[in-house]
């Protein structure tokens, strides 16, 4: 097998993994879930470490982007658990890999790359989720807040990286991190609404998809 293959398989085998995850929640079987959605975490992150060239990058960026990647596996094994401590203890994880990513991207782009009028688009966004959350968010708000603007200067970063003068990846590259990050960030929405507003499979059954496909096109961005 040559080495688009591989990582087309991977890709396909943590799309299958998400499909076995969601089928468990829906028929209510742990083993489905324990089965299928931490190993959907191992397979981007296969994906990453097989993508990434070490060499030809711009220094440091792949390993942020494994870095990340890892958190984000983290975070969802965490997020297996309805009690508040895993919670907590998932947010963290998810937001140390937004700064993983942040720093990726910001430190491909210039000032100037942050202020073309994209960049409005996941404020207002942001300020619209709150709007809607903050009254469910009770003694969440600092923690809720802290990660949303993260989330948002991460997206941020991404977009920066579409409109600069002088691209610093491949335009290839450059879609998997924009499409990447604006996935995840939809897919946080479905997670606050389940956890602090009314919990709904219909939310895991877009919200999920939207995060493993999020982070699979982040690892692509290492392609």
């Amino acid at each position: 097998m040559n080495a688009h293959a591989l990582a087309l398989a991977l890709t396909v085998f943590c799309g299958s993994c998400v499909g076995l995850t969601l089928l468990g929640e829906f028929k209510g079987s742990k083993v489905m879930m324990v089965l299928g959605k931490p190993t959907a975490s191992l397979a981007f992150i296969a994906l990453s470490l097989h993508l990434a060239n070490w060499e030809s990058r711009p220094r440091g960026y792949a390993l942020l982007i494994v870095v990340g990647l890892g958190f984000g596996a983290g975070g969802d094994v965490a997020l297996m658990s309805k009690a508040k401590k895993w919670f907590l203890l998932g947010l963290v994880s998810f937001l140390l890999g937004h700064i993983a990513y942040l720093v990726a991207f910001a430190r491909l782009t210039l000032v100037e790359d942050w202020l073309s009028p994209w960049s409005a688009f996941p404020i207002v966004a942001v300020l619209v989720v709150l709007k809607y959350l903050w009254r469910h968010l009770g003694s969440m708000r600092v923690p809720v807040l802290a990660y949303m603007i993260a989330i948002v200067l991460m997206v941020m970063a991404a977009l920066a990286l579409a409109v600069a003068q002088t691209p610093p990846l491949s335009g290839q590259a450059v879609r998997f991190a924009v499409i990447g990050a604006l996935l995840f960030f939809a897919s946080d929405v479905a997670v606050a609404k389940a956890r602090f507003v009314e919990a709904h499979f219909r939310d895991r059954l877009w919200g999920l998809p939207c995060y493993y496909a999020g982070q699979l096109c982040i690892a692509w961005s290492l392609a």
